[in-house]
C-alpha cells in the first residue's frame, strides 16, 4: 500500500491542509514545537486508518466544540487500485469511517460506510491482516522512542519485539488451543463416565423371562373372566337405573305440574282482583273524548311553536331600545357639557378640552347620538313586526293537560281490563287440563318406585372393584413382562454403543493429545521462539550492514538466551553493542554515536518487519530525533543519505535549524490565528 495524499479539517491545530505525497522524496520538515509538524505527517495518517487505537477522545478536534475535524487519505495499493479513507468525529461524538473506491472511470463510489466494517478492511486488504503496532514499526521513527531498544531492559527489551513481530498472537492462539483442549478433557470425561455406564447393563436370565411371562398369562385370564362379569352387572345396572330415571322424570314431572297448578290458581286469583277493583267502564266514549282532545292539544302546540319566538323577540327589542335610549341621553348631555362648559373634561384621555380638540370631542359625541338614533329606530322596526306576529295568531287555545293525561291512563287501565277477563278465560281451561296431568304423573311415578335400584348398584360395585384388582395385577404383570424386554433390548444396543463409545474416547484422546501438542507449539518456547530467534539473523545484519556504510566500527549482536546458574538457560533479548572486538555500554558511546546504533536498529526493524507483513510501504518517518548534539546532527544526516535508495519517501520532522537542509526538499510548519500551515520549497 502507498499513501498518496493527506488531507485535514479542523484536525487538532491544523483547521485545513493538504498534502500530495507523490510528489515527496525526501522532505525535511521543520518549525518551532507546537506548530503542528507531527499532527499533519504522524497523527494525521494513523488516526485516519486506526482511530482510537492511536489517539482517543475529542483531542482530534480543533477550531471550535462546534467543528468537524476530519482526515481524508488517497492510497494505491499494490495491484495499483486506489481507495480514499475519510474518517471524521464532532466534538463529544463518536467517529464516522468511510471508504471510497476509484472507478475506471475516475470517479469514487462507496465500498463501506461502517466504522467496524471499514477497519476490518484496511486491516484485511489494505494492510494485509497487519495491525497498528506492525504497521508502526514498519513506517514510523515516533518521537521519544528512538533508544527503545538499547535502553530497555532485557525483558522489556524482549516484550518490544515480540510487539514489533506481532508474535504476541501467537499467545492468543495458545489461549485459544488451550480453551479447546480444557473442553475437549471435559468432553472426555462426560464420555468415559457414559461409557462406564453402558458397562453397568447385564442381560435377564431366560428362566426369569419364563415365569414372568407365564404369571402376564395367568392374570390376564382372570381379568377377562372379571371383565365378562362386569359386563352382565353393567347390562343389569343400565336396566335398574333406566326404572329409576323412569321414576324420577314422573316424580319430577307431576312436582312440575303441581307446581304450575299452583302458579296459574295465585296469577287467577290476582287478575279477578284487579277486575273488580276497576269496576265498569266505557271504552268507546272515552276514546272519542281523547281523540277530541288530541286534536286541541296539536293546535295549542302549533299556537305556541308561533307565538314563543315573536314573543322573545319582542322583549329582545324592547330591552336594546331600552338600553339605546339611555345612551343617547347620556351623550346628548355629554354633547351639551362639551359645547356650554369651558372646563370641561375629556371622557376618553382625561384631560381639558381646549380650542380644536373641542370640535373633534363634539363631533365623536354626535356621531355616537347618531348611532344610538339609528339602533331606536331598528328596535322599534323589530318591535312592531313582532308584535304584528302575535296579533296575526290571534286568541291562544285553552288546553288542559291534566285532564288530557288522566284520560289517557283510564284508557290504559280499561284496555288491560279487557285483557285480563280475556285471560282469565284461558286460564279455566289450562287449570282444569294441569290438574287431570297432575293425577296422572302421579301414578306412574308411583309404579316406577317398585324397582330396587341400590341393591343392584351395591352388586354391580363389588365387580367393579374386582374387575380393577385384576386389572392392577394384569398391568404389574405386563410391566415386569416390559422391563424384561426392555433390558434385553438395552443390552444388545449397549453392545453396539459400547464399540462406539470406545471409539469416541479413544478419538477424543487423541484430539487432547493433538491439542496439547500445538499448545506447547504456540507457546513461549514454541513458534513465537522460534521466529524470534530466525529474525535475530536478518536484524543483526542488517544492522551491522548500516552501521559499516555509516563509517563505523560498530556492530551489534542480539543475545536471545543467557545462561544460568544452574547451567540452564533463560529468554532473554540483550542488546551487545561492540566497538571493534570490544563491548561496550550503550551510555558510554556520544549521542551521535548512539544515534547511529538506534537508527541502525531501528531500521533493520523497520525493513524486517515491512518484509514480514508484505506492506509496500517503502516509506520512512523519523519524528524528532533525540540525543543530538551539532556532530550527532551531521552524523544522522549522513545516515539519512546512506539509506535513501533504501526508501522512496522519507519524511525528517525537526525542530532543529541545522537539520531543515538535511535533505532534498524542505517544508516550514508555522502556526498563526486560523491555525497550522505548511510551506514547501525545492
Amino acid at each position: 500500500m502507498r499513501l498518496e495524499s493527506i488531507e485535514v479539517d479542523n484536525f487538532r491545530s491544523w483547521e485545513h491542509g493538504a498534502l500530495d505525497m507523490t510528489a515527496i522524496t525526501a522532505v525535511s520538515v521543520s518549525g518551532e514545537n507546537g506548530a503542528g509538524k507531527s499532527t499533519m505527517f504522524v497523527d494525521a495518517p494513523l488516526w485516519a486508518l486506526f482511530g482510537d487505537k492511536h489517539m482517543r477522545s475529542d483531542e482530534v478536534v480543533g477550531h471550535g466544540p462546534d467543528a468537524i475535524a476530519g482526515v481524508s487519505l488517497v492510497v494505491r495499493d499494490n495491484s495499483g487500485q486506489r481507495y480514499n479513507i475519510y474518517r471524521a468525529r464532532k466534538f463529544g461524538g463518536p467517529s464516522t469511517l468511510h471508504i471510497q473506491r476509484e472507478t475506471e472511470h475516475g470517479t469514487w463510489e462507496a465500498l463501506h460506510n461502517g466504522v467496524n466494517e471499514s477497519e476490518a478492511f484496511i486491516k484485511d486488504v489494505l494492510l494485509g491482516g497487519r495491525g497498528y503496532d506492525e504497521f508502526v514499526a514498519s513506517v514510523y521513527m515516533v518521537q521519544g522512542q528512538h533508544s527503545t531498544f538499547t535502553k530497555a531492559k532485557p525483558a522489556e527489551a524482549k516484550a518490544l519485539m515480540t510487539s514489533f513481530l506481532a508474535l504476541d498472537r501467537w499467545a492468543g492462539r495458545a489461549s485459544w488451543v488451550a480453551e479447546k483442549r480444557l473442553a475437549g478433557e471435559k468432553r472426555l470425561a462426560t464420555k468415559q463416565g457414559a461409557l462406564n455406564a453402558l458397562g453397568d447393563v447385564t442381560e435377564p436370565s431366560q428362566a426369569d423371562v419364563m415365569f414372568h411371562q407365564a404369571e402376564l398369562d395367568s392374570a390376564l385370564a382372570v381379568l377377562n373372566r372379571r371383565k365378562d362379569e362386569q359386563a352382565a352387572a353393567a347390562a343389569e345396572v343400565l336396566a335398574a337405573k333406566d326404572a329409576k330415571a323412569a321414576m324420577d322424570e314422573f316424580i319430577a314431572d307431576a312436582e312440575e305440574k303441581k307446581a304450575r297448578l299452583a302458579r296459574l290458581r295465585h296469577e287467577k286469583a290476582g287478575k279477578e282482583e284487579l277486575v273488580a277493583r276497576f269496576g265498569s267502564y266505557d271504552l268507546p266514549d272515552m276514546e272519542a273524548k281523547h281523540t277530541g282532545l288530541t286534536s286541541l292539544r296539536d293546535a295549542y302546540k302549533d299556537y305556541e311553536s308561533k307565538a314563543a319566538p315573536a314573543r322573545m323577540e319582542l322583549g329582545s327589542a324592547r330591552a336594546l331600545e331600552k338600553e339605546q335610549q339611555a345612551v343617547a341621553e347620556r351623550e346628548t348631555a355629554a354633547l351639551e357639557k362639551a359645547m356650554n362648559d369651558e372646563a370641561a373634561i375629556c371622557g376618553e384621555c382625561g384631560q381639558p378640552i381646549k380650542g380644536d380638540s373641542r370640535l373633534k370631542v363634539q363631533q365623536r359625541i354626535k356621531e355616537r347620538i347618531s348611532a344610538a338614533e339609528s339602533m331606536l329606530r331598528d328596535c322599534a322596526k323589530r318591535a312592531e313586526k313582532a308584535q304584528a306576529i302575535l296579533d296575526g295568531l290571534g286568541e291562544r287555545p285553552s288546553f288542559d293537560e291534566a285532564a288530557y293525561t288522566a284520560l289517557e291512563r283510564r284508557i290504559r287501565a280499561a284496555r288491560e281490563t279487557e285483557m285480563l277477563v280475556s285471560d282469565l278465560r284461558g286460564m279455566d281451561s289450562t287449570e282444569h287440563e294441569l290438574s287431570a296431568a297432575y293425577e296422572e304423573a302421579h301414578k306412574r311415578a308411583e309404579a316406577a318406585s317398585q324397582v330396587d335400584y341400590r341393591e343392584v348398584l351395591a352388586r354391580a360395585g363389588v365387580i367393579d372393584s374386582d374387575v380393577r384388582v385384576a386389572e392392577q395385577a394384569w398391568r404389574e404383570a405386563t410391566a415386569v413382562v416390559a422391563r424384561d424386554k426392555a433390558q434385553a433390548e438395552q443390552y444388545e444396543r449397549n453392545a453396539v454403543r459400547l464399540t462406539e463409545a470406545q471409539a469416541d474416547v479413544e478419538q477424543e484422546t487423541a484430539a487432547i493429545k493433538e491439542l496439547l501438542l500445538a499448545e506447547r507449539a504456540f507457546g513461549r518456547n514454541g513458534i513465537p521462539s522460534y521466529l524470534m530467534e530466525a529474525s535475530v539473523p536478518g536484524i543483526e545484519s542488517t544492522a551491522n550492514e548500516l552501521l559499516a556504510l555509516l563509517g563505523t566500527d560498530m556492530r551489534l549482536i542480539l543475545r536471545t538466551e543467557k545462561q544460568t546458574k544452574s547451567a540452564g538457560a533463560k529468554d532473554t533479548l540483550d542488546v551487545l553493542i561492540f566497538d571493534g572486538e570490544e563491548e561496550r555500554a550503550f551510555a558510554t558511546y556520544s549521542g551521535g554515536e548512539g544515534f547511529r546504533i538506534n537508527f541502525a536498529l531501528r531500521v533493520a526493524l523497520a525493513e524486517l518487519v515491512a518484509k514480514r507483513s508484505g506492506l509496500d510501504l517503502s516509506m520512512l518517518v523519523i519524528d524528532e530525533p533525540e540525543g543530538l548534539d551539532a556532530g550527532g546532527r551531521d552524523m544522522f544526516v549522513q545516515a539519512l543519505n546512506v539509506v535513501r535508495e533504501r526508501f522512496s519517501t522519507i519524511v525528517l520532522i525537526s525542530h532543529h535549524e541545522d537539520l531543515s537542509d538535511a535533505l532534498s526538499q524542505k517544508a516550514v510548519v508555522s502556526k498563526g490565528e486560523r491555525g497550522s500551515t505548511a510551506t514547501f520549497y525545492a
